[in-house]
């Protein structure tokens, strides 16, 4: 099932139930970004939730990965546990990089920006080709800004982008979504949101 990329704010989503059989089951997710805040803040509010979370930096080759927890026994299926734990849902941490004052300042950050959603790509496909099905999330900082502006359509667009690259790989994404954090999804509330999306008691919102 395709569903629609949009930001996904956080009452909606939590008024979205789903009726997926394994939903509240053993969730295990795999995140993937630098050690920003966001990425630290999401580590730990997942684990506080009772979601096992690896991870894995785009900066380091693909068998590099740290800050592994074990699956449960009764985990799903698709979770396997063979000197790592992987998991069938991605999510990808990443922050805006405000543009500065002038023509050759707003290159460089852009140019910044680029370099970064290539190591980020290049990082989910790798780690999507273990897996029958994924589904996605980029989770995009946006606290730096007043209103939301370019963060939201650089995510938008490295979540099509991820999505099209995971697929063109041979992997199918079953859903894929982006939320911008700090416009509207203040974290706190977002990480309970993500959570509940980890354990499949919600799904993404379709446009």
């Amino acid at each position: 099932m395709n569903m629609a990329l949009v930001e996904i704010s956080t009452p909606p989503l939590s008024a979205c139930p789903t009726d997926n059989p394994r939903a509240g089951t053993t969730a295990v997710a795999l995140v993937i970004g630098r050690p920003i805040s966001l990425h630290q803040d999401l580590h730990s509010g997942l684990v506080d939730q009772g979601v096992e979370v690896t991870v894995r930096s785009p900066d380091v080759s693909a068998d590099q990965l740290g800050g592994t927890t074990h699956a449960h026994p009764s985990a799903p299926n698709d979770v396997f546990v063979d000197g790592q734990v992987t998991a069938e849902t991605i999510i990808v941490t990443t922050e805006f990089l405000s543009e500065g004052r002038g023509l050759v300042a707003r290159w460089r950050e852009r140019a910044a920006q680029s370099e970064e959603n290539n190591r980020i790509a290049a990082a989910a496909v790798d780690a999507s080709s273990d897996y029958s099905t994924c589904r996605l999330l980029v989770l995009c900082d946006g606290r730096a800004v007043s209103h939301a502006g370019p963060e939201v359509h650089n995510a938008k667009r490295l979540a099509q982008r991820l999505k099209y690259e995971i697929e063109v790989d041979g992997t199918p994404v079953v859903s894929s979504s982006y939320l911008v954090v700090g416009t509207t999804s203040p974290l706190p509330e977002a990480i309970e949101a993500i959570a509940r999306w980890c354990r499949r008691e919600t799904a993404p919102i379709p446009k």
